[in-house]
């Protein structure tokens, strides 16, 4: 948090005396362009999301959330590809394979070549070939030749590498491979050819092997590169397509769906490969995944990777394509828009809510990853230390804003001057997809799934949180743990512009931060938790006049809060069940016992209380939905819990501003002060006044009408807001 804060996304008029209520005066809501994320305190920010992949065309998990409404195909498709007509399509493709054996192959030449193996790049300088099982009827042709055999019997498995001469067929017998011309020729310009029977059992590297439907060859690129490619009919292909992209326990209309979608993408792409091209697709996650028509581990056995159900969807939806202009789509789907189709560029990859895709459950409509200012620094080396992300542009779509567009990386050099980093290498604007790739899932348990994502802060450290308390019109106790634990003390005036004087030391072992409040003029009672869980304190009659330390009992799992009036303070504290507990001191003494209020508290969570009148004490706490909750003492009994709504990451604070008022005030999950406030006209709703907090606020209210509100900021430092007419900035303290 910087040592002022002047632009606030709100403006919030706090009207704290003579009026009904408190209540926004006016709403400003903030720019997609002032979304400013500083660095939190520990380097990582939670990020929740939603969705998975770009959010183009059909949802995956839409569709199958439209199914179980009983959507048909045809209307799932409809409302996925608008401004389309069915149509058909039919034929062959060539599948480069890429990932299916996932032996590591180094890449060559960069995006261009991911397809291909080079027989001598790499550390290792791995053989580049195509390995295929005998079995009967097993043929093999050099297309360039034409030159051709059946296989005879006897081979362990049958090969082509690659050399900078071209290509060369190889028999394995036992632990031997020899070299086996063909048509006379030892080098083959290929493509060479593997054909016969109904499925070709290729091996991978790793030692596992697939069967693959119609028949495989092995391309010479150039140089000592070459592709293992399978070409096979469309219907045949699709077979080992749906299964990996859709789960087979799918309804129907699902994985209809799906095939009418994989067949117009796959048409789509066939039709538009640059001339000389030796594969029209690839099968990976780069097209769309294929994996053969059965799986065989090391260990032994196989298992089917054609299902009866995705096996039955395309055979019910033959030849079905979806058109546009009389020709197939470019029919992109991802796993789940989360709730929003994104624009693809085309009359037929709109932007469009989608009530589909939350219906049945999954984990990628809505997600929590994290990510950290390391890892922007090593993918962005010239922004240096990265002090804080901003969000330029969103999509203007959904929750947040939408997707994130445009980004802007700032921070400092190793001189300390300021950087900024808001383009790519080639001079591409940082997209919100750029960041989700720095930390993605699956590569990472925590990662990002989409470019639909917000930043929020992790709860702060509470044993930072202040306990503020106003004596008079001018002056405020700030009472704090140190880093060392034990209790500081620091005096602000209004003379010294409301900064602290130097600490004193008021000794003790804190466990979390301190709740003080001040029973009658110029007193301060303030409450820890020691060393042994039990509740302590000391009490200050006058400024500068400290009694000891004494024991309240108790064992606490959370900070104290405090609320003090005519001569009496009440504590309050989280027990270690849990719930909330209560007991109060007067001019007679401790009362004889903890009573409990009851409640569930937010694991760590500590309470924040006030006096609404003298002997009426409000209590507001965290609950385990991360809501703020509210219990109140009037006319000799306790009110029922109620929920003042909200998610917020750390504890609240609460202060009265007059008979009956109270302002509460608590972190957000953005990292943001957020206040509402209770008048005799009710609450007002929810508000941000902004800054990025480490931890949750104190507040007071003086006799001068003046309100405070105290926080840390993910800098260390403490800082101040206040109100008399109208908010001010923050201010550091100390």
């Amino acid at each position: 948090m910087p040592r002022r804060l002047s632009a606030v996304p709100l403006v919030l008029a706090l009207l704290v005396s003579g009026v009904a209520a408190i209540v926004p005066a006016s709403f400003t809501a903030p720019a997609r362009a002032d979304e400013v994320y500083a660095v939190p305190e520990g380097g990582a920010w939670i990020v929740p999301g939603h969705g998975w992949g770009h959010g183009h065309g059909l949802s995956q998990w839409g569709a199958q959330g439209a199914a179980t409404i009983g959507k048909s195909a045809t209307e799932i498709l409809s409302a996925y590809y608008p401004n389309t007509a069915s149509g058909s399509s039919a034929g062959s493709i060539r599948v480069a394979l890429t990932e299916a054996g996932a032996e590591g192959y180094p890449p060559h030449g960069g995006d261009d070549h991911r397809y291909e193996c080079d027989s001598t790049a790499g550390p290792l300088n791995l053989r580049c070939d195509l390995e295929v099982l005998p079995s009967s009827g097993l043929a093999v042709r050099d297309l360039a030749s034409g030159a051709s055999m059946v296989l005879p019997a006897g081979a362990d498995r049958w090969g082509v590498n690659v050399s900078s001469a071209g290509l060369r067929l190889f028999k394995l017998v036992g632990a031997s491979w020899s070299v086996v011309p063909l048509g006379g020729s030892t080098y083959l310009r290929g493509p060479v050819r593997f054909s016969g029977p109904t499925l070709l059992r290729m091996r991978y590297r790793d030692g596992t092997a697939r069967d693959y439907r119609g028949v495989l060859d092995a391309v010479w690129t150039g140089s000592t590169r070459m592709a293992r490619v399978a070409t096979l009919s469309l219907e045949d292909y699709l077979l080992g397509v749906v299964p990996r992209e859709s789960s087979s326990s799918w309804l129907p209309a699902a994985l209809q769906a799906q095939a009418v979608a994989a067949r117009s993408y796959s048409s789509y792409v066939r039709g538009h490969v640059a001339a000389g091209s030796r594969w029209d697709i690839c099968d990976s996650t780069w097209c769309q995944v294929f994996g053969g028509s059965a799986y065989y581990p090391v260990s032994g056995g196989g298992t089917s990777l054609e299902p009866a159900s995705t096996t039955a969807a395309v055979r019910a939806t033959a030849g079905l394509v979806r058109t546009y202009g009389g020709a197939p789509i470019f029919a992109e789907f991802s796993a789940s828009n989360g709730g929003w189709s994104t624009d693809g560029g085309t009359p037929y990859l709109t932007a469009h809510p989608d009530p589909w895709d939350g219906i049945a459950p999954n984990s990628v409509h809505s997600w929590t990853g994290s990510l950290t200012a390391a890892q922007l620094q090593a993918r962005y080396p010239a922004v240096g230390r990265l002090l804080r992300l901003r969000v330029l542009q969103r999509d203007g779509h959904g929750e947040w804003g939408g997707r994130v567009l445009a980004v802007q990386l700032e921070g400092v050099d190793g001189l300390g001057r300021p950087t900024m980093v808001g383009r790519d290498a080639d001079g591409s604007p940082i997209t919100g997809a750029e960041i989700y790739g720095t930390h993605s899932w699956p590569a990472y348990a925590d990662g990002m799934r989409s470019s639909w994502w917000t930043l929020r802060y992790p709860p702060g450290s509470p044993s930072r949180t202040p306990a503020a308390v106003a004596l008079g019109a001018d002056r405020v106790e700030l009472l704090q743990r140190s880093d060392g634990g034990n209790l500081e003390q620091r005096t602000l005036t209004a003379a010294t512009g409301w900064t602290a004087s130097a600490p004193v030391d008021l000794g003790g072992t804190l466990v979390g931060g301190p709740a003080a409040a001040s029973p009658s003029v110029g007193a301060v009672q303030v409450l820890v938790r020691g060393s042994d869980g039990a509740l302590h304190g000391r009490y200050s009659p006058r400024p500068g006049a400290w009694s000891g330390w004494s024991s309240w009992g108790g064992t606490l799992s959370a900070r104290p809060a405090a609320a003090a009036g005519g001569g009496r303070v009440d504590a309050f504290v989280r027990g270690t069940d849990g719930a909330l507990w209560q007991r109060w001191a007067g001019p007679s003494g401790l009362s004889p016992s903890w009573a409990k209020l009851g409640g569930t508290l937010a694991t760590g969570a500590a309470p924040a209380a006030t006096a609404l009148w003298p002997g009426a004490p409000y209590v507001v706490v965290r609950g385990v939905d991360g809501a703020l909750w509210q219990k109140y003492y009037r006319t000799g009994q306790w009110s029922p819990w109620a929920s003042l709504g909200g998610r917020f990451l750390d504890d609240p604070a609460a202060v009265a501003t007059g008979s009956g008022r109270v302002v509460v005030f608590a972190k957000g999950q953005d990292g943001a002060l957020w206040a509402r406030a209770l008048g005799s006209a009710g609450w007002s709703t929810w508000a941000s006044l902004g800054g990025v907090l480490a931890s949750g606020p104190s507040a007071t209210y003086g006799s001068d009408g003046r309100l405070s509100v105290f926080v840390v900021g993910i800098d260390g430092h403490t800082y101040v807001k206040t109100h008399t007419s109208a908010w001010s900035g923050w201010v550091q303290v100390h």
